[in-house]
């Protein structure tokens, strides 16, 4: 994987380091070993894309044939050779991993249960909603499934997923009359937030692609 680093002082004891590899994988930017975020993909590498660092100054990434070029309050930064230090490696975290997982199981086990109740809803004529209404479900419930498990595969799109299957789950609560003003009503969404912030946590969400 390339790298190349540069020097933020003559001394070149603070840096910025760019690891880079295919157009199609984020290309990462550090700061002293730090992750300041990433640049997604080809279009964001040509346009480059700006960082703003503790001291409110501007970082300004942009790649070019060459390969990588910085700029720090629009005055170009020098090139230095590449120290070794490796590029960090992913780290989801023990919290974040285990809410991904109960997540999962659950959406897993109401999915299975809005499976079973379309089967009984097509049977039987003494329930109280139709069949479609639990198969809808059901389909979402893939959607979560789905999500869940790309977020598990380090894919961010997994995420727009979990959030497409929680707000239309509950978007469609109120048009079927499924809400009944309870607060746990609400504990889907708690939850979302709840893994929005574990997913910005030790720059998880820079190392999703």
């Amino acid at each position: 994987m390339p790298v190349q680093d540069f020097a933020l002082d003559a001394a070149a004891t603070q840096r910025i380091q760019i690891h880079w590899s295919t157009d199609s994988e984020p290309a990462t930017v550090l700061l002293n070993g730090k992750i300041l975020g990433s640049l997604a993909n080809g279009q964001e590498r040509i346009v480059g894309k700006d960082f703003v660092l503790q001291d409110s100054s501007l970082l300004h990434i942009q790649f070019f044939e060459n390969g990588p070029q910085a700029w720090l309050n629009r005055l170009p930064l020098a090139p230095v050779a590449a120290v070794a230090d490796p590029l960090p490696q992913k780290k989801r975290g023990g919290c974040l991993t285990a809410w991904l997982i109960l997540n999962l199981v659950v959406v897993c086990l109401f999915t299975g249960l809005y499976l079973l109740a379309s089967f009984g809803a097509l049977v039987s004529s003494n329930t109280t909603l139709p069949a479609w209404i639990f198969l809808l479900f059901t389909l979402l419930g893939i959607i979560g499934i789905v999500g869940l498990s790309m977020l598990l595969a380090w894919k961010k799109i997994g995420f727009y997923l979990v959030a497409a299957y929680v707000l239309l789950n509950f978007g469609l609560a109120f048009p079927l009359g499924l809400f009944n003003g309870n607060p746990r009503t609400f504990t889907p969404l708690i939850g979302l937030a709840v893994l929005y912030i574990l997913l910005r946590r030790n720059s998880v969400w820079e190392h999703l692609t």
